[in-house]
């Protein structure tokens, strides 16, 4: 839907729940159509929370975060 959409409407921002947040569709958000998403993720996602961890291989579940409404930039595993 994205890519059929893309050059007839102009967005900055894709939205999108759970069911839609897989590698396949935040890189096609972020490399092919050069936009930024804001997905909601599983609790049991493994992420990173800085590219250097993210080369050292250490990734948390989101469910050990603390809550809050603080913006986090994360990398997935």
């Amino acid at each position: 839907m994205l890519k059929e959409c893309d050059g007839k409407f102009h967005f900055d921002y894709v939205l999108a729940d759970s069911w839609y947040s897989s590698a396949e569709n935040m890189i096609c958000c972020k490399e092919e159509l050069n936009n930024h998403f804001i997905m909601a993720l599983k609790s049991n996602r493994k992420v990173a929370l800085s590219k250097e961890n993210k080369g050292n291989m250490e990734y948390m579940s989101i469910e050990t975060l603390q809550s809050g409404q603080q913006t986090v930039e994360i990398w997935l595993k």
